[in-house]
């Protein structure tokens, strides 16, 4: 099975960082398939390009789904069509 990648990238002191992260831990927790990371903005000067008015902004397989606020159930839906494994389709 094919591992998923799902990035947040964001940056200390954020509070949108912060409430994303708690919805991306929540809304992922039933993935068997998923790496899931908390980057920071500052760690990469192409993030830092793109990204920095941004944050947090969320990374799928490194191609972007999301900024400044996420939703669960569109995440959902992305990480499934991106090939993620629900626990119970994998039993």
């Amino acid at each position: 099975m094919q591992a998923i990648s799902l990035t947040l990238i964001g940056r200390d002191g954020c509070h949108l960082c912060d409430d994303a992260w708690s919805v991306i831990t929540g809304a992922t927790a039933d993935f068997l398939n998923l790496e899931i990371s908390h980057r920071m903005v500052e760690e990469d000067p192409a993030w830092m390009s793109a990204y920095t008015d941004s944050v947090p902004v969320v990374l799928i397989n490194n191609q972007w789904h999301s900024q400044w606020h996420v939703d669960a159930s569109a995440l959902r839906e992305a990480l499934v069509s991106a090939g993620a494994k629900l626990a119970q389709e994998g039993k």
